[in-house]
């Protein structure tokens, strides 16, 4: 199999795919489709060397009925770019599935609410975008979203009212905005993080994809075939051409561009098709000054291009948009110059006739970008950029069609001295266009049979739809994850793709995803949260935070599986103060909801019963993705349990915790285990519940694996992280630098990136709650590490509350009840409550329960930090820590715990309950 781009192929070497079918429960007319996750490890390289550790290739690939649809992917960690391509055979069998791909790769009364809209939307398309509404800023990625959302919903509801040259001004906007978010997401913000599955770049993504979805269905010319390459080595001038005295004839100059130019008025369009076919067509057009030709029903008159569009060594001033670059982003670097369109995109026709004093052998330059290219039309021959041509000498017309997609600042298209080194690279270039135009056939064969099948579709709009929706696919699955656990832990991840995923199962009747991932993540959130009887709902997060707020609950609640609307309904009314019934109208606004109230009135569901947590939800949470695992034994607040665990077991994207293995405890109405506070920029590994090696050289930014999860409907379960990566240790670049150990999409590990430290690890967990123990909640956990040297066990306890301005101690720590006898650590609070942890093995080790200082390095060079943080702390310098502990969390003295064996052979007998370690998980007997 390979791909058709300048720079890379990718082989079909070794293959991971996952296969969903959305639930059936959606009402869908048709078959239901197919959706694949299709990985191809270590696909893409560059050249014609398939050697090991390339970048894979990520594809997501529908199937409905018999027909597959686009196939849209990216190879991750070769650039940020979105590939298009299609499935040109494909065959699903029994047990196999055979697949030929070729992909693409690039290195408002209605008419008063109408006619209001369209005064609104006017104005962005106008430039002022200062109008854009939306709750708060971060990098001004919210503006931004509302600058892109608003126009999109807009042309959905008032597409009936609005004329159509008003709509097409709409289309053009929203189409060159979401070029700009793929290729020129710098004009606009040079902060945000723009990997999908990130938190900030979800607020550029969602308006295209609503965009998108309003696109769809709309219809559009039949797709425009691809130019075949000009082979020409060799051109002529044009004898019998005679430029009339107001044609500009300037002298050709090799390396100089042309300084003078006939031009025509910018159309504010993206033209595929020949713009110049009432003119004859590119090949024949000679305008001259007055010479005027009609396009959608405009007229286009030629003239020479002002002085003030020259600059003094030749070539064209553009400045597409430069006014807007200098109101929103003016940092921007622009030519000096006015501009010569407001925007893009835009296409626009330059001519001129260059006089060749003598023969020569010349060059090409007409460099093309992404967001735009030149077509160079000399004497009627259509060159590629670095194409080699012999010249005699004469008059040589030179037509340059320009089309922008977005920002140019300025053209320096010219042509160049070739050398023979030139002359020999210009032949290869001509052979790799040929094939590629063979390629470009079939794919226009491909687009133009789907323009034919759909009855018209516009293909730009339709693959502008195709992409987006799988970039908002791919945001759910890197950034969210099946079972809903989230990455990075920002509300704009959550809001904004429920959304979307909103408008599209309205739309189609089916999820973006076939997976229990964005569907999933208020769920797991209401799950993970504490109800307590006389106070406000919290959480107590095992990965950064876990809030829910009104948002929340406004935007995902038509996504929410239906069996789980209740009580995510429940949830919302608890958040808001109110009891077990339907809030009134008066009452939703008057609680103060942060979401827009269209949210709100939309979706808040009026003939819905509340039902509380138990009787719906489930006592135990699996979010694989991610590593999460929640552990409950019931929702009640005065007896309910809730133990979190966390083996960050796939990249995140943005801000992330190094915390693979961590956990959190919460019962009888307290907190026995937490994590550190976040400290955003600089969070570091000694920051979570886990065991460090302070004198060894590893990964803290590795992620776990997990290779064992049961759970028991009772909430009990047991989980196993291998930790293996984390306590490798990491190679460096030629520079020095760590190397990164995974490729940004996928979760594939880069091999070359890990050294071996000698030291491997893993971490079982066990949670019962079958109450054999005489406790109603034992927690068990396990680390067998190997190799390094000294190992520090870290269980952290609450801080005492103090008083900023006197230092008063207002509520004492956990330390103040808190002692260490030997093996085991009693904390027995004043309510009669306890925990006793007993340390299985090692049989010697150094035990506090104490305040200890963790020293940490601060991000962007901002030197050492130190925090200081109470818990219980175990030290053992055995080069093979074997740490066996466990806790009993009760109300009144902990039950005796009786060990057998020794080391990680050991039993721990707790009442009439067993404990073990079998070499690969925690068995409770």
């Amino acid at each position: 199999m390979i791909a058709r781009t300048p720079c890379c192929v990718f082989l079909l070497a070794i293959l991971v795919a996952a296969v969903a079918q959305p639930s059936s429960a959606l009402v869908v007319d048709g078959p239901l489709p197919v959706q694949i996750e299709l990985k191809l490890l270590g696909a893409v390289f560059r050249g014609d060397d398939p050697a090991q550790n390339h970048a894979s290739l990520l594809l997501n690939l529908n199937k409905v009925g018999d027909r597959w649809e686009r196939v849209i992917g990216t190879a991750g960690d070769l650039s940020r770019g979105i590939d298009v391509g299609y499935v040109a055979d494909g065959k699903v069998g029994d047990d196999a599935i055979l697949l030929v791909i070729r992909m693409h790769i690039i290195g408002d009364g209605y008419t008063r609410i109408d006619e209001r809209s369209r005064q609104f939307v006017e104005r962005l398309l106008e430039g002022d975008y200062s109008i854009a509404r939306a709750p708060g800023s971060h990098h001004g990625m919210l503006h931004w979203a509302a600058v892109w959302e608003q126009p999109a919903v807009a042309y959905d509801l008032c597409y009936d009212a609005w004329p159509a040259d008003f709509r097409k001004r709409v289309e053009t906007f929203l189409w060159l905005w979401t070029r700009r978010i793929f290729n020129q997401h710098m004009m606009f913000n040079t902060q945000a993080q723009y990997d999908f599955g990130n938190g900030e770049a979800m607020w550029f993504h969602y308006g295209p994809g609503l965009a998108g979805l309003a696109f769809w269905g709309e219809k559009g010319p039949e797709p425009v075939e691809p130019l075949a390459p000009d082979p020409v080595t060799r051109i002529p001038p044009l004898d019998d051409y005679r430029p009339s005295k107001n044609v500009p004839i300037v002298q050709l100059q090799p390396g100089t561009p042309p300084s003078k130019w006939l031009y025509h008025e910018p159309i504010p369009h993206y033209v595929d098709a020949d713009p110049l076919d009432p003119l004859g067509g590119w090949q024949d057009c000679r305008p001259e000054p007055g010479t005027s030709f009609t396009f959608e029903g405009r007229k286009y008159t030629f003239a020479a291009l002002p002085p003030e569009h020259v600059p003094a060594d030749g070539g064209v001033i553009l400045n597409i948009g430069k006014k807007l670059l200098q109101k929103y982003r003016g940092h921007v670097k622009t030519y000096s110059g006015p501009e010569i369109a407001a925007d893009g995109p835009i296409t626009m026709c330059l001519f001129t006739v260059l006089k060749n004093d003598r023969p020569r052998q010349v060059k090409v330059f007409a460099p093309f970008s992404p967001n735009g290219w030149q077509q160079f039309v000399l004497a009627g021959h259509n060159l590629a950029h670095e194409q080699v041509v012999e010249l005699e000498r004469g008059l040589y017309p030179l037509l340059i069609v320009l089309r922008v997609q977005a920002r140019w600042n300025h053209l320096k298209t010219r042509l160049d001295e070739a050398t023979a080194e030139d002359a020999k690279h210009s032949e290869a270039l001509l052979a790799r266009l040929k094939e590629r135009h063979v390629e470009n056939l079939e794919d226009w064969r491909w687009d133009f049979a789907e323009w034919k099948r759909t009855g018209g579709f516009n293909q730009t709009y339709q693959k502008m739809f195709e992409t987006t929706r799988w970039v908002l696919y791919t945001h759910f699955r890197e950034g969210v994850g099946t079972g809903g656990a989230q990455s990075v832990a920002w509300h704009n991840l959550a809001m904004l793709p429920a959304a979307y995923a909103s408008a599209y199962r309205t739309a189609f009747g089916i999820d973006v995803s076939a997976h229990s991932d964005i569907t999933h993540f208020v769920p797991r959130r209401v799950f993970a949260h504490i109800y307590p009887t006389e106070s406000d709902p919290f959480f107590l997060s095992v990965n950064g935070p876990d809030g829910v707020n009104n948002d929340y609950f406004a935007f995902h609640l038509p996504i929410v599986p239906d069996g789980w609307k209740p009580v995510t309904l429940w949830a919302w009314q608890k958040f808001l103060g109110f009891a077990d019934a339907n809030a009134t109208p008066e009452e939703l606004l008057a609680g103060q909801v942060d979401s827009t109230y269209s949210r709100v009135f939309i979706n808040y569901p009026l003939e819905m019963k509340p039902k509380p947590p138990k009787a719906t939800l489930p006592l135990t949470w699996k979010a694989p993705t991610y590593g999460y695992y929640g552990f409950r034994n019931s929702y009640d607040d005065d007896q309910s349990f809730l133990v979190q665990v966390y083996g960050r077991c796939h990249s995140p994207h943005g801000y992330s915790v190094p915390n693979a293995g961590n956990f959190v405890i919460w019962g009888l109405g307290h907190t026995w285990a937490r994590s550190m506070p976040s400290l955003r920029l600089h969070n570091q590994r000694a920051f979570a519940n886990v065991v460090l090696l302070p004198d060894d050289e590893t990964n803290e930014n590795a992620l776990g694996r997990v290779t064992y999860a049961e759970t028991g409907k009772d909430g009990s379960g047991a989980v196993t992280f291998d930790l293996g990566d984390v306590y490798a240790a990491a190679n460096t670049d030629r520079k020095g630098r760590p190397m990164r150990l995974y490729e940004k999409y996928g979760n594939v590990r880069i091999e070359p990136a890990f050294k071996k430290s000698g030291i491997t690890g893993l971490r079982a967990f066990a949670v019962d709650y079958s109450g054999k123990s005489g406790a109603p909640c034992v927690f068990a956990v396990v680390d067998k590490i190997s190799g390094g040297n000294k190992k520090l066990w870290m269980w952290r306890l609450k801080d005492q509350v103090v008083d900023k301005k006197t230092g008063a101690v207002l509520e004492p720590g956990d330390l103040a009840h808190t002692t260490v006898d030997g093996n085991a650590v009693t904390l027995a609070r004043p309510d009669g409550t306890s925990m006793r942890l007993t340390f299985v093995s090692p049989a010697k080790l150094e035990l506090k329960a104490e305040k200890h200082n963790i020293v940490y390095t601060k991000t962007y060079n901002r030197g050492k930090g130190v925090m200081s943080a109470p818990g219980i702390y175990a030290l053992t310098d055995a080069k093979d820590a074997e740490f066996f502990a466990v806790a009993t969390i009760q109300r009144g003295s902990p039950p005796p715990v009786k060990v057998t064996g020794k080391g990680l052979r050991s039993t721990a007998t707790v009442g009439k309950q067993k404990i073990r370690f079998d070499g690969d998980k925690v068995v409770v007997d």
